[in-house]
């Protein structure tokens, strides 16, 4: 059949297919909206911070934040590379979080090649990974850390699972740089040695503890170590998550995905499965999923970006579950029973018995990737929100399914969420390369409660007092 043929060429060229598909669905917002959108709040202090270093700043200083330091090593860098200008580095910043993104795409397909030896499994999930909306729209808005760790993650795991323990400690190491519950990528990292040698695990830890110090160095140098501590680590264990249902937390997982859902109860089947002995060699699939479900449903979902990592880790298990060739071959032989005397439906079930689950699997990503534009409005980039209460601002207005949700939340409808962002306003604080008034620049939510944690206000107290965060934390 031609649709079979169809998927064996795609499949012959599943490297070149990810990263033109995932450069493509990149781009065509930009089309769409005929250029790029606002620069996100998010990334323009990470920016600015950037830029900021490259005149002597300092974070964690000069600005409160609680992102591990790597990202804004890779802003500094491009603020260099500019010599200064902000909207270049914008620019640069925009195409290297896209790059990151595509990398990540193909480091799928790669990892999931090498574990199945199936090109269609690898195309497939790369592939899912794309039907995540969010996935491409971020990117444009800026710098983002989850990117960088996802791709340096998934580049660990590859180099762990290709025997080089050395170079594998030191790229999980790199992503847990980028963010705190990357730390899953050196810990699996470290398993997955230890369970082949010691000496193995010996060069992960080793290489992760070199990385480390090199990152850590330069702030104790300037003397802010502690305050990196402080506003890093310590926050995180004096501020608690969102107190929310995770009924709701669910709903939000679904509303971010849109019409390419079908992945995540597939890509948590497959997950399950590597938990069996059959597929106990990629126990860590389930780890991985484990780890980023725990964080989506219990303690981290604030925005669509937290998402990413999960998402990633269901694209590793829908490979793994298209790899189980007797449950798919059971399942056709059931479909072909079923059809075998309607002719009119014969073309849905032909050949099945030769190609089985890798091509059903490619083909329902490929039609989930293709659904998220459906979605996501038209391939819009810039949402605007519905004030939804506890989903919001989860649902763009061209959503199919807004009236639905509304329901689903009625009577929250007049709550004003509080403001996103303090003082200055952050997209006008990069542009205009203005000195900040002080350091709690940012002023979002986790910083306030932060303060409240501590009884304090941001015009009262510095950035990063390490002395009044440890006794907020064991008094």
């Amino acid at each position: 059949m031609p649709v079979w043929r169809t998927l064996d060429r795609l499949a012959d060229r599943w490297g070149a297919v990810l990263v033109g598909t995932a450069l493509f669905f990149h781009l065509l917002p930009i089309v769409f909206n005929a250029g790029l959108p606002p620069i996100d709040g998010d990334s323009a202090l990470f920016q600015y911070m950037g830029w900021s270093m490259t005149q002597g700043g300092l974070p964690y200083v000069d600005i409160w934040d609680l992102k591990p330091p790597l990202i804004y090593y890779v802003t500094a860098g491009l603020g260099a590379l500019t010599r200064g200008n902000v909207h270049v580095l914008h620019l640069a910043g925009v195409s290297l979080t896209t790059a990151t993104a595509v990398g990540s795409v193909l480091a799928l397909g790669t990892i999931t090649h090498r574990q199945t030896g199936d090109r269609k499994l690898a195309l497939a999930a790369g592939l899912s990974l794309l039907s995540l909306p969010a996935f491409y729209q971020i990117p444009l808005g800026g710098v983002r850390p989850k990117y960088f760790a996802l791709l340096f993650g998934l580049v660990g795991l590859y180099l762990i699972l290709e025997e080089h323990p050395g170079l594998a400690g030191a790229s999980t190491a790199i992503a847990a740089g980028f963010w705190h519950w990357a730390a899953i990528y050196p810990l699996l990292a470290v398993a997955i040695a230890i369970l082949r040698s010691r000496r193995q695990a010996l060069w992960v830890v080793a290489s992760g503890l070199v990385v480390t110090i090199l990152v850590l160095v330069p702030f104790a140098v300037r003397g802010a170590l502690d305050t990196m501590i402080a506003e890093v680590v310590l926050t995180m264990l004096l501020v608690g998550s969102e107190s929310q249902f995770v009924g709701i937390r669910v709903v939000k997982l679904f509303v971010v995905y849109g019409y390419g859902s079908i992945v995540v109860p597939l890509g948590v089947l497959g997950a399950a499965m590597t938990l069996t002995r059959r597929y106990r060699r990629d126990w860590w699939i389930a780890a991985g999923t484990g780890w980023f479900l725990v964080q989506i449903l219990v303690v981290d979902f604030d925005w669509r970006a937290d998402l990413l990592h999960l998402a990633a880790f269901f694209a590793l298990g829908i490979g793994v579950l298209g790899s189980h060739r007797d449950l798919w071959r059971r399942l056709s032989d059931r479909l072909v029973d079923a059809v075998s005397g309607r002719s009119s439906a014969r073309f849905l079930v032909a050949g099945l018995d030769r190609h089985s689950g890798p091509s059903i699997v490619l083909g329902v990503a490929i039609l989930a990737a293709l659904a998220g534009p459906v979605w996501a409005g038209g391939m819009e980039l810039v949402v605007d929100v519905l004030p939804l209460g506890p989903i919001e601002p989860w649902i763009p207005h061209k959503a199919p399914v807004v009236d639905l949700f509304r329901t689903l939340t009625r009577g929250s409808a007049t709550v004003e969420p509080p403001p996103r962002y303090g003082l200055p306003d952050l997209q006008d604080l990069f542009l205009s390369k203005s000195s900040v008034p002080e350091c709690h620049v940012r002023l979002s939510t986790t910083e306030r409660n932060l303060m409240e944690a501590l009884e304090v206000t941001h015009e009262t107290t510095p950035c990063g007092d390490f002395d009044r965060y440890w006794e907020a934390l064991v008094g």
